[in-house]
This record gives C-alpha cells, structure tokens and sequence, in this order.
C-alpha cells in the first residue's frame, strides 16, 4: 500500500507545498539580490547612523571625564608646592599647586623719590644676587609706580621727603635657570653722567 502512495505521488508530481516553498525562496532570493543590487535599506541606514551617534556621545563623556581628572597649568611654570596625593579629591576652584611661570621673574625695587628722574620704564639695569657675587644679570625697569610709598604724612624737609620711595617692577631678562623666585638682589641703577 505504501508503494501504491508513492506511485500515486509520482504519477501527480511535484507537491503543492514543494512548489509553494520552493516559490517562497526563489521570491526571498530575488528580493535578496535587488536588496544587494540597491544597497541598505533607509533602516538599516539609519539605524547604523543612530549607532554611530550613540558610539560619538559615549566617546565625549569619557573624554570629558577624562578632561576632568587632568589638571592642566594656565601657562608654563614650575611646581613650587603640591599638596595633593592620588587619590585626593580636589573641591572646585581649590588651589591646587602653587606655580611660578617661568617667564614671570622679577624683582620688586623701590626707588627713592631722590632717585625717581633716574629711572625709567624700557630701562636696562644689572642684577645682582647673593649666590653669584661676580654675576650681573640683564633687567628691564617694567614700570614705575605713579604713587610714592611709606612716606610721613607730612613732608616738610628733604630728609624727610628722601624716606618716600617709589615701587617698581624689573622684569629678569637672563639667568631665569638659576634664579629662584624670594631671592634677595640688588639693582644697580646707571647714574647719568653729571649726576652726584
């Protein structure tokens, strides 16, 4: 009886359900190579492109972590204290470190008001420190201040007059590797000729 069935089966031929199936994956085939032939689906598009954006705002919130861990100076300097361990958690707008910036050393001078004609913003005086005797170091008067400095209230002699000094600013043009900022030094201000 059963080979009586697949006689019959032969005798019919192919199968509905074998036709249906085989006409599915040839549809499904077809549509797979138009879907080659025309590239990505916009879904698919634009589901990459929203994965990519997702990866892009991951990215900038570790940087920005990153960003937040790292303290970084606001202009060249040396180190001179650091307080702080791994580990330390640092409260906003806290200090930090201390910094001297290389290119920041000076030496505060007060002229006396007897010797104010002498100097002069643009000026070039020597420096002298204690450690280098022997050494003269280039300066620069950077400024004069206009207002004069520990002086009696009321000035009526020229003694008295000669105790009012005026602050002002040398900016150290050479020996910034060896001078150290709180160095004592003294600046030797150049007499015009004819001066006593």
């Amino acid at each position: 009886q059963v080979a009586e069935e697949a006689l019959k089966e032969l005798e019919k031929g192919v199968r509905s359900e074998q036709i249906a199936a085989a006409s599915s994956r040839a549809q499904e085939a077809a549509a797979g190579a138009k879907l080659v032939e025309a590239g990505a689906r916009v879904e698919d598009i634009r589901a990459a492109d929203a994965q990519v954006l997702a990866a892009k705002g991951q990215l900038a919130l570790i940087e920005t972590s990153i960003a937040e861990l790292t303290i970084v100076a606001p202009a060249a300097a040396r180190i001179e204290t650091l307080d702080l361990r791994p580990g330390d958690i640092l409260l906003p707008n806290a200090t930090a470190a201390v910094l001297l910036e290389s290119d920041q050393l000076f030496v505060r001078m007060y002229v006396p008001e007897t010797q104010i004609g002498m100097v002069h913003p643009g000026d070039e005086v020597p420096v002298y420190v204690d450690s280098f005797p022997d050494r003269a170091f280039k300066a620069r008067v950077q400024h004069v201040d206009m207002q004069g400095q520990y002086s009696p209230r009321n000035l009526q002699t020229a003694d008295e007059r000669a105790n009012q000094v005026f602050a002002s600013r040398v900016d150290i043009i050479e020996g910034k590797d060896v001078l150290r900022a709180g160095m004592a030094a003294i600046v030797k201000v150049p007499r015009p000729p004819g001066a006593p």
